[in-house]
């Protein structure tokens, strides 16, 4: 009986050995992971559970370092052992949600998610990883739910902080979001992430001048970014200082040399110095590449036609109208009225007596004349209130109308051939519009035409 005993008491000795080994094997993958060592983690894990696969904190953090090196499938096949061996932990749960993400089995995750919080409701990884993808799909309301939570849970994180600025960002709740990304760079002023949404903000919000700071205090830390480069410009053509916006996006340009944002910009950039023939180089090395752009046949239009060349100009707009299939409603119009211009000012056509209705399908749509080419196709002219028809007759106080009102008063004029009081409202159109609007680049291109007759 005693050899029983002995044998017994054995048993326990080693299994309690064993357990202390397991335990002190453990400890060191935890060291080798704080370490970034991931590679002797991992085989010491794969040795671990070699000898027992019941252990389901092996499976959990051999999980993780596949994951740290990404291998989302073999981290997902270990995450998916330690929640069947343990599914009451929610920190498994958590983690099996965000390789579900990784594998993009977006469901599974959010079931898992769910799970870990029937365990534990106050996990914070739930809640960053759940916001993560609802920021990555940009369900904005659903991330900032999750990430308000996570604030509550972990204080003063700059992390979350920017977080938070970029789901507001999201929503263009632009103050909102310049509060959370100062917040997460006073406790982070190296953030250069936090910085840069805050700069795109303060841009969204007219102020200039700070986000032209906050680009710079990039630059001189980082580097000359394509991004920020790109984004510094913007706010130089918008305080007029379109010099150092030109100089900005020619060194973008020689960082990326068909981004087509950059090449947009610089083109205009052109235009609003008077360099129209440096505008139409850009123009055709941007059409070479993305010819199937018809913006930039319309473009390359507007600028031809301010040159005064306007039968090359309704070349390029009847390239734009063959293209313009399937494209808003808004944009058509704008192509079609800027069409029947050109061809008119090219000789292409000529004013047709005044035709006016309106559409039932469209209730703030005026059609308020036509030109005809010489093959009699029609082209519109094409008004967006009631009040266009109105302005055509003559029954409008100038001082009440806006800028898309006062170029239908002077299409009026040129219409029954008053070429002064066209010139007389051409001019009221600049007074009042800027280089944004079409109103403005067409009231130029009509005195263009007018001064030279």
């Amino acid at each position: 009986m005693s050899k029983f005993v002995c044998l017994f008491s054995a048993l326990l000795l080693a299994l309690s050995l064993n357990a202390q080994s397991i335990e002190k094997k453990l400890e060191a993958v935890d060291d080798y992971i704080i370490e970034g060592n991931f590679e002797y983690a991992e085989k010491l894990l794969v040795k671990i559970l070699r000898r027992d696969e019941g252990i389901h904190v092996a499976h959990y953090k051999l999980a993780t370092v596949f994951w740290q090196t990404n291998k989302p499938k073999k981290a997902l096949e270990e995450a998916v052992k330690a929640v069947q061996q343990k599914p009451e932990n929610a920190n498994y749960q958590a983690l099996l949600g965000k390789l579900w993400l990784e594998n993009s089995q977006y469901e599974k995750a959010l079931e898992a998610f769910d799970a870990a919080l029937l365990y534990d409701e106050q996990l914070p990884e739930v809640f960053l990883y759940r916001g993560d993808y609802f920021a990555e799909i940009e369900d904005w309301d659903q991330a900032l739910a999750d990430y308000e939570v996570l604030a509550t849970l972990v204080s003063e994180d700059p992390e979350i902080f920017f977080r938070l600025g970029h789901s507001y960002h999201g929503k263009q709740q632009y103050k909102k979001a310049v509060r959370h990304y100062e917040k997460a760079l006073r406790l982070n002023p190296l953030d250069h992430e936090s910085r840069f949404g805050l700069a795109v903000c303060q841009y969204n919000n007219q102020i200039y001048s700070d986000a032209i700071f906050q680009l710079d205090q990039l630059i001189n830390m980082n580097g000359e970014f394509i991004d920020y480069l790109y984004q510094r410009a913007l706010c130089f053509i918008e305080v007029k200082q379109l010099a150092k916006a030109k100089t900005d996006l020619l060194k973008a340009r020689e960082l990326e040399k068909h981004h087509l944002d950059v090449n947009y910009a610089l083109i205009g950039v052109e235009e609003r110095l008077g360099n129209l023939d440096q505008a139409l180089v850009l123009l055709d090395k941007t059409i070479a590449r993305f010819g199937s752009l018809h913006v930039l046949y319309m473009w390359k239009g507007r600028i031809l036609a301010k040159k005064g060349s306007f039968k090359e100009s309704y070349r390029n707009y009847v390239f734009a109208s063959e293209s313009e299939n399937g494209t808003r409603l808004a944009y058509q119009h704008d192509l079609n009225t800027h069409k029947a211009i050109i061809s008119y000012l090219a000789g292409e056509a000529q004013w047709m007596p005044m035709f006016s209705k309106c559409s039932s399908e469209q209730p703030y749509t005026s059609f308020i004349a036509t030109c005809a080419d010489k093959d009699m196709a029609d082209f519109w002219l094409n008004c967006l209130t009631e009040k266009d028809l109105q302005l055509f007759a003559g029954d409008v106080d100038p001082l009440s109308m806006d800028a898309h009102e006062l170029f239908i008063k002077a299409l009026h004029h040129l219409h029954i051939g008053d070429r002064n009081k066209a010139t007389k409202v051409l001019d009221d159109v600049l007074a009042v519009t800027s280089f944004e609007d079409s109103e403005y680049h067409f009231a130029m291109i009509l005195m263009t035409h007018l001064s030279a007759e």
